[in-house]
């Protein structure tokens, strides 16, 4: 699923699946978005097609556990810093 709001709430994440943050012209650097895990399963979240999160490899997803948050900051329009909390 690709997000499209500054602060996402996923209420539905089956086991292993996940959603996908937005490229420019939906975000520009510096734009900073929310992915809250409202679900029983930890919930994937993967940069843009051809994008990494932080130092991760190309597509590498970042993984939210249940009932956690994790910030996330774009850097060029198609790569992103990533907030996890603990």
């Amino acid at each position: 699923t690709a997000l499209t709001y500054a602060i996402s709430i996923v209420t539905t994440c089956a086991a292993g699946a996940g959603v996908r943050l937005p490229v420019t012209p939906t975000v520009s650097a510096r734009d900073r978005l929310t992915v809250a895990n409202h679900t029983a399963n930890t919930c994937a979240v993967y940069p843009p097609s051809g994008g990494k999160l932080g130092t991760a490899s190309i597509g590498a997803p970042a993984l939210v556990a249940p009932g956690k948050a994790a910030d996330f900051v774009c850097t060029d329009g198609t790569n992103y810093a990533t907030l996890l909390g603990a």
